[in-house]
């Protein structure tokens, strides 16, 4: 979202500029016209006979009229000497504060403004202007005071609620943010900006209807407000609605093409939608505008990486990394990316070894695993995380050492029948079978089901025919030897449970998944425990696959702890609102993901 920004005192306080100084010279010395007013305060400045009040008053609008010219250097010159012949002299004061902010210098404003004070206490002008200098300071609290007092002396002063609101919202007071807001929106003041700034706090208040609403209502006031596109573009984005966000970032860039940031932020929104050529187009746009732009490195990284550019998706996670390492996530990036690449050589070197070698390596064990992430949806509100959950669990998987790892993002019902059915051919010749999926599950009289992404759900009825139930999941690791295991992040709130039509008093959908018992050394983990949800929370990957990414590729732990530790992690991000599951049991023999003798390459250490 973007920063706020303060109501500038030209838009809020033209009023000033407009009223002539008390006791001013007729004539043109007292225009608004500052090509009439210079040289006509010239003359009377220079006049033998003028009298000290005059003087000071003619200098005084000189000064008045540089400053409309934008001539600040000069205004504080004249000011300066109009107070010199009249210390008392408010205007004087309040102008040369105005040109002192105007040029940075905000200590000298405020020094100026307090002295208008002090002369006219009871004007709301002078404390706006100094509410905005403290503020520019970052003198939030005492910046908020002088609003007050401001609105507190004239309550039709639109811009100090516009600008305490700013403040507020700076300080995360969203509530009284929108109530500053509304205040300043129903005294029309500066309506396409402000209905902005209360829509990004209507999203930090999580009423997003609201701020879509309100954001909608600034770029109809505005439709160059380009910073009201591309924000309405986040809010599509964290709904789950891809090309709608796309589209109006693409009218922010249209409304200003030179913003590196609009082109990194469409970057994002084609790596989510899976358009990987145009995700590196508009990356490269940011970076050839940027050179030090963390964000855009990171996502052409995953670009390159999602293309199977492994060298080129590294490198740029690289240099992600040394421009700003604290960037999210991208320290694991950048661990996962070197030890998979680790891994693939090490696959390779075995393709050419003796075939004595090639025979023991054969020997042993056999890891596959079926990793999808369906996040656009076709009938109900997009998921943002699944597809890069999938990713990050995908590099983990490679990096652990399982040698086959397949991923598939958006699958329909017909594309998930078929990953299936090509995965229980894998699973048949493997020692271990596993599948993560990420995206949207329902539970219906006890039993779970996958929903595909082309699933529309009006009626209970539908859910055989457009699901994939758990069983089918299940069956299709049933050939592995020795562990199957079944990793379901999908216990989120279904949106398709409102719009079911129930056709039996008897049939409920449940929050959640339910509880299975899975037998033959099988686990099925749920990323929140049975009847509970998970949250995606405001990070790039949900707590459990961040959790798990980081568990499974720990040297040596073997596959229960893992999993305790995944539990630990994630009630501990989630403040305890969420607990993963593990349902089933496995034999007394160790299940070791990453060996402790052997751990991949960089797998568990810092870049």
């Amino acid at each position: 979202m973007n920063a706020y920004r303060l109501m500038t005192v030209a838009a809020a306080m033209s009023l000033w500029l407009a009223v002539p100084a008390a006791g001013a010279p007729k004539g043109g010395c007292a225009s608004d016209d500052p090509a009439i007013a210079i040289p006509a305060c010239t003359t009377a400045i220079n006049r033998i006979a003028v009298t000290p009040g005059s003087q000071a008053t003619a200098y005084l609008q000189r000064g008045r009229a540089y400053y409309r010219q934008k001539q600040y250097g000069l205004a504080i010159n004249d000011l300066g000497a109009s107070i010199r012949h009249n210390d008392k002299s408010y205007l004087a004061y309040v102008f040369r504060g105005l040109s002192y902010a105007e040029l940075g210098d905000h200590n000298a404003a405020i020094d100026d403004y307090d002295k208008a004070i002090a002369i006219k206490p009871g004007s709301a002008e002078v404390y706006f202007y100094r509410a905005n200098s403290r503020s520019e300071q970052d003198d939030i609290e005492n910046a908020i005071v002088d609003y007050s007092r401001a609105v507190d002396l004239d309550p039709r002063m639109g811009p100090a609620f516009a600008n305490r609101g700013n403040l507020q919202q700076r300080l995360g007071r969203h509530d009284k943010a929108v109530a500053d807001y509304t205040k300043a929106i129903a005294l029309k003041q500066g309506v396409s900006l402000v209905y902005s700034n209360r829509a990004n706090s209507y999203v930090n208040l999580k009423r997003y209807d609201l701020a879509m609403a309100d954001f909608d209502k600034a770029i109809a006031a505005d439709g160059g407000n380009f910073n009201a596109y591309n924000n309405r573009a986040n809010l599509h984005y964290a709904k789950g609605e891809i090309d709608e966000a796309i589209a109006d970032v693409s009218k922010a860039i249209a409304l200003n093409p030179g913003m590196a940031e609009f082109h990194s932020g469409r970057c994002a929104l084609y790596l989510a939608k899976g358009a990987l050529r145009e995700a590196l187009a508009d990356c490269d746009t940011a970076i050839a505008a940027r050179r030090d732009y963390a964000e855009a490195y990171l996502n052409r990284g995953l670009a390159h990486w999602r293309l199977e550019e492994r060298e080129a998706g590294l490198s740029d996670m690289e240099m992600a990394f040394s421009i700003n390492p604290n960037l999210p996530n991208v320290q694991r990036y950048v661990t996962l990316f070197r030890a998979s690449k680790a891994v693939q050589q090490a696959e390779a070197g075995k393709k050419d070894a003796p075939a004595s070698s090639q025979k023991a390596a054969a020997e042993g064990s056999r890891r596959v695993a079926l990793v999808i992430g369906n996040s656009r949806y076709a009938a109900v509100s997009q998921l943002p995380n699944p597809r890069r959950d999938a990713d990050l669990v995908a590099a983990a998987l490679r990096t652990a050492g399982v040698q086959d790892v397949t991923v598939a993002y958006d699958l329909g019902r017909a594309g998930l029948v078929e990953a299936l059915r090509s995965f229980s051919a894998k699973a048949d010749a493997a020692d271990w079978a596993i599948l993560y999926y990420a995206g949207h599950g329902m539970e219906l009289m006890g039993q779970n089901y996958l929903i595909p992404v082309d699933a529309r759900l009006q009626s209970d009825r539908d859910v055989p025919d457009e699901t994939v139930s758990l069983q089918r999941v299940l069956s299709a690791l049933s050939g592995a030897r020795r562990l199957k295991l079944v990793l379901l992040d999908a216990c989120r709130n279904n949106p398709f449970a409102a719009q079911m039509t129930m056709t039996a008093a008897t049939r409920s959908v449940g929050r959640g998944l339910s509880r299975v018992e899975p037998s033959g050394a099988t686990l099925v983990v749920y990323s929140a425990k049975e009847g509970t949800v998970a949250e995606d929370g405001d990070s790039q990957h949900s707590a459990f696959a961040e959790a798990f990414a980081r568990r499974v590729v720990e040297p040596g732990l073997e596959i229960n702890k893992v999993f305790r530790f995944v539990t630990s992690d994630v009630m501990s991000r989630t403040a305890n609102r969420q607990e993963p599951f593990v349902y089933g049991s496995l034999p007394p023999e160790d299940f070791i993901f990453t060996s402790a003798q052997n751990p991949p390459s960089s797998a568990t250490s810092a870049p």
